[in-house]
């Protein structure tokens, strides 16, 4: 046998134990949690939906089976690619912290399973309004059948040119 022999017979020894290795384990390489939102520690508006994104295409009734949040919401799932996304059917309580959780197990289209419960928590903030007023002294006033005739627009120099409006007091 010369060298040659030898180390095709050695490169194939390893390819057989590597095989051997693979097949006595299994896969444990699971599916990957890749992204979640709102992220650990936020404090996203109280209308926010949880989002989880993972490596490939899930399974949908064995994701939702495992997907937990605390205190409970009631909700729905909806599904693009590999991203589900709850939503709740109230808002969230402003000031009150969740925790969701995702169990180990959850089970993707291929087969293959999360391998570790992924957990993480958020606060929604209270709502913001935003409040505008006219100036002191301005009025509204609805566009009348005299103001539609004026132009909004005037040419200068073969272009058009929108009116400043200006407020009246």
């Amino acid at each position: 046998m010369d060298a040659f022999d030898r180390l095709v017979l050695g490169v194939s020894a390893a390819l057989v134990v590597a095989l051997g290795v693979v097949l006595a384990l299994g896969d444990n390489i699971g599916v990957p949690v890749l992204d979640y939102a709102p992220g650990d520690g936020q404090s996203p508006p109280s209308t926010a939906a949880v989002r989880v994104t993972f490596g490939e295409r899930m399974d949908a009734a064995s994701a939702e089976a495992h997907f937990a949040i605390a205190p409970p919401v009631a909700g729905g799932f909806r599904w693009a690619r590999n991203t589900m996304t709850f939503a709740p059917d109230a808002p969230l309580a402003p000031g009150a912290t969740y925790t969701v959780t995702l169990q180990a197990g959850a089970q993707s289209a291929a087969g293959r399973r999360t391998q570790e419960d992924v957990a993480w928590s958020f606060t929604p903030r209270a709502p913001r309004a935003l409040y505008l007023a006219l100036e002191e002294g301005h009025v509204a006033r609805p566009l009348g059948s005299a103001h539609r005739r004026r132009r909004a627009a005037r040419v200068v120099h073969g272009r058009v040119r929108p009116r400043q409006l200006r407020a009246q007091p």
